[in-house]
């Protein structure tokens, strides 16, 4: 019996090598994605499947490659613009501290901690702006009305 490379493919090819002749070309080079020819113009489409790992899903059926990228940019840039808007929310002087440290809470998905002496309240006073003593009233007032447990207990969400 010959030993077994990955995906049970028998010894003699390199890790990793596809096991099928059917992805190479005529000269033995890789075949890249697949393309259709309309018009003249070559043009790619990407395979459609949902990413386990990302959570995310992949291109539409049919979807060109090219439309599939511009449209994560897009949505990476209207992350990144809701990100921004929300950064400076956390720093806004027309926001309460509460509301600011919230703000910082749900950017971080990090609650605020129970601990009066907790590192953490040095960077999120910096970050939103407020002195330490303000983020330590805010730590006080939840626990005086019960919430500081209720806060804990409850996953905050982190915005991405």
């Amino acid at each position: 019996m010959t030993p077994l490379q990955p995906y049970g493919e028998p010894s003699g090819k390199p890790y990793g090598e596809p096991f099928s002749e059917l992805t190479r070309k005529p000269n033995g080079e890789r075949a890249g994605p697949p393309r259709c020819s309309l018009g003249g113009q070559s043009q790619e489409y990407s395979m459609v499947f949902d990413s386990r790992i990302s959570g995310r899903p992949g291109p539409h059926a049919g979807e060109l490659v090219a439309d599939y990228r511009a449209r994560l940019a897009h949505e990476h840039a209207e992350r990144q613009e809701r990100r921004q808007s929300e950064l400076a929310e956390q720093v806004s002087i027309r926001n309460m501290p509460s509301e600011r440290i919230r703000i910082w809470e749900r950017l971080h998905g990090l609650p605020l901690p129970l601990n009066p002496t907790h590192n953490l309240l040095s960077v999120i006073a910096a970050a939103t702006d407020l002195q330490l003593e303000q983020v330590q009233e805010e730590q006080r007032l939840r626990r005086a009305a019960g919430a500081g447990t209720a806060t804990a207990a409850a996953p905050v969400e982190p915005v991405i």
